[in-house]
């Protein structure tokens, strides 16, 4: 190729050859001439932000389960630490730092409950969701509400409440009950798959819940099982208990969320590269299948968004906002740019260590030199910072298999668009495109 056109990448997409310019996000056939590739244009830069639009409150390390890849659970064996309402109504007190003259999210705050199991500590949610909703209402700003959980404690009381107050849900369900209850069990062995249906069944009788909710569902390498456990969680959210459906593998990298040895049987490495690449292909393929034939689509949160990406050809250079916007308050009132904590940089009584924060404050892929040169740096958005921070020591460095699986999500992306064709694509995956093109045709 050119100079001119350093641009175009030549990439393998499942055993066939497309040319994708990645500056400009279109992809081309590989008999195509190749195209020319205009220079990439310089990304603004974002603001730093003195204070976050999103926080995590982490309520407590406990949990009534015992799941075997739980990061939580492997890091705080004890799983001692509650949080006071003392220290939750300071950490919600961080969003009113002043930038500027203005207030950080004066338009819009996110608040999340996040654990352990934070249900556990329900009294606590209620008050600090009731103070945050005063909050909101002084600095004239909308707040949204979200809970992650493992589903097993909703009854009709906490529903209620949660409805009434317009909270989101992520409910995790890793997929039929063989695969879901080996790595989700309670304490004494027990399964937990029909407690979650029970609980999703309940949330499909809260409508403007459910379209809120996401089922998500985790694998690991023991046992991947990839479109069994789509197929399970979509028929579940057809079923009215929710509107997305996440599955995802649980932190790709060796050592990953349950702080795990090379060559434990949970682990990723790149020996498992063949088999979660092929699961994913399946999964693509029936993708394929359903939109031909006319049946609804999977709800594929991770290709999904890539597909959205590539049509609507929209650069992402980051999507993680972890200590820059997006904060963490563990129960102990530690801040930590990451739900997944690791090292604080700061307390919510003595505010945010600047020198322990500077890293995070710019982490888009520009400012990771193994990105630069790869064909997918526009539409991956960079990843797991904290990952990369615990397999290499720095968010700037490569967490090798993770990369990997993402150009796999793309690459699946484009085997789904390709074989379906731009219109049927565009018409599953980003309909605000026709609305667009319509709006356009009448002017």
């Amino acid at each position: 190729m050119t100079k001119s056109n350093k641009g175009v990448k030549r990439i393998n997409v499942f055993g066939k050859f497309y040319q994708f310019d990645t500056n400009n996000i279109v992809l081309y056939s590989d008999d195509a001439p190749t195209p020319y590739c205009k220079p990439e244009q310089q990304k603004k830069h974002s603001p730093i932000n003195n204070g976050p639009r999103a926080i995590v409150l982490n309520v407590t390390h406990q949990c009534n389960l015992a799941c075997k890849y739980c990061f939580v659970r492997n890091y705080y064996p004890d799983q001692l630490p509650r949080m006071s309402i003392e220290t939750a109504i300071k950490g919600i007190g961080m969003f009113q730092k002043p930038v500027a003259g203005r207030y950080i999210g004066e338009n819009s705050y996110a608040l999340s409950f996040f654990g352990g199991e934070p249900l556990m500590e329900w009294e606590l949610i209620k008050q600090t969701t009731l103070t945050f909703e005063q909050m909101c209402k002084f600095a004239g700003a909308q707040g949204r509400v979200h809970i992650t959980t493992n589903g097993t404690l909703l009854d009709d009381e906490k529903m209620q409440f949660i409805s009434s107050h317009g909270f989101s849900l992520i409910v995790s369900c890793d997929g039929p009950a063989h695969l879901h209850d080996d790595m989700r069990p309670h304490r004494d062995g027990k399964g937990s798959h029909s407690e979650v249906l029970r609980a999703l069944a309940l949330v499909a009788k809260y409508p403007n819940v459910a379209k809120r909710t996401t089922i998500r569902g985790t694998f690991t390498a023991k046992n991947i099982n990839l479109l069994e456990r789509l197929k399970h969680n979509n028929e579940l959210m057809m079923l009215g208990c929710a509107q997305n459906v996440s599955v995802e593998p649980a932190s790709i990298m060796s050592e990953g969320c349950a702080c795990l040895k090379d060559g434990h049987e949970l682990s990723f490495t790149s020996k498992h590269y063949k088999e979660v690449k092929r699961e994913y292909k399946e999964c693509a393929d029936y993708q394929i299948e359903q939109i031909k034939s006319g049946k609804p689509k999977l709800s594929w949160a991770q290709v999904d968004k890539m597909v959205n990406r590539i049509l609507k050809r929209q650069a992402t250079c980051n999507e993680c906002g972890a200590g820059n916007g997006y904060w963490t308050i563990g129960p102990k009132g530690d801040i930590y740019p990451c739900h997944r904590e690791g090292e604080p940089i700061g307390h919510v009584d003595s505010g945010i260590d600047e020198e322990k924060r500077w890293q995070w404050l710019d982490n888009r892929r520009y400012t990771h030199p193994h990105c630069n040169n790869c064909w997918a740096r526009n539409v991956c958005g960079g990843g797991c910072r904290k990952d990369a921070q615990d397999a290499t020591g720095s968010i700037f460095g490569q967490n090798k298999m993770a990369c990997a699986v993402r150009k796999i999500w793309i690459k699946c992306a484009i085997h789904i668009i390709t074989n379906i064709g731009n219109e049927l694509a565009v018409r599953h995956f980003a309909p605000e495109l026709l609305k667009k093109n319509s709006q356009s045709c009448k002017k």
